[in-house]
């Protein structure tokens, strides 16, 4: 399989997941409170696979200002290698593609950012990174099966589950097609950790 042919499969299995979520919610009798507009949940140390994040980088490279977000795309990845989650949380480092309290990239948006729903009031999520206070709605099927599709289109490079904004380079980086860009893409990566040591070293912090 072409990695083109592993792109459009994985949309097609957004497609399907999205809407299993969206019965399964209802039969288990949970109300959604997200709405368009609220988007504490973007400042979240959140973690995608290559694979996912190749869907979007390949929608970013056609727009002629891609260029311009990767300062941005550091400097969060900076952020959360080097922070906990709830310590990246508290620095006010909203992801790099949230416009207006919009997503730029909802289409194409990684697992982590379509299956993270809660029932509780949408506004106690401004204070939920010191109060807990948040009801949160499981999706961990609905990744876990992504996440297995993602091995399975492209291998083992699709195992790992790192930074969202680093897997962001990695995919940008990997479409480059100008010795250029791929300079860029390699300032914009010095000095930052791998995702695969990331997410050995994550689970190691863990204990698992």
């Amino acid at each position: 399989m072409t990695e083109h042919e592993a792109i459009v499969e994985i949309k097609k299995l957004y497609a399907s997941l999205d809407g299993e979520v969206s019965r399964g919610i209802r039969a288990a009798g949970h109300a959604v409170s997200c709405k368009k507009g609220c988007s504490v949940c973007c400042n979240i140390l959140a973690t995608t696979t290559l694979l996912e994040a190749l869907v979007v980088a390949t929608g970013l490279v056609i727009k002629p200002d891609w260029r311009d977000l990767v300062p941005a795309l550091r400097a969060s990845a900076q952020s959360m290698l080097s922070n906990t989650e709830d310590e990246h949380a508290r620095k006010n480092m909203p992801c790099v593609f949230l416009k207006e309290r919009e997503c730029g990239v909802y289409v194409d948006r990684p697992a982590v950012c379509r299956y993270y729903f809660v029932s509780s009031p949408a506004e106690d999520c401004d204070a939920s990174i010191e109060t807990k206070m948040v009801t949160q709605i499981g999706c961990y099927e609905a990744k876990q099966t992504l996440w297995d599709a993602c091995l399975y289109y492209i291998g083992e490079r699709g195992r790992a589950q790192a930074p969202y904004p680093l897997q962001m380079l990695h995919a940008l980086r990997h479409l480059a097609k100008t010795a250029e860009d791929e300079s860029l893409l390699n300032h914009a990566l010095l000095g930052l950790i791998a995702p695969e040591a990331w997410e050995k070293k994550e689970k190691a912090r863990k204990g698992r």
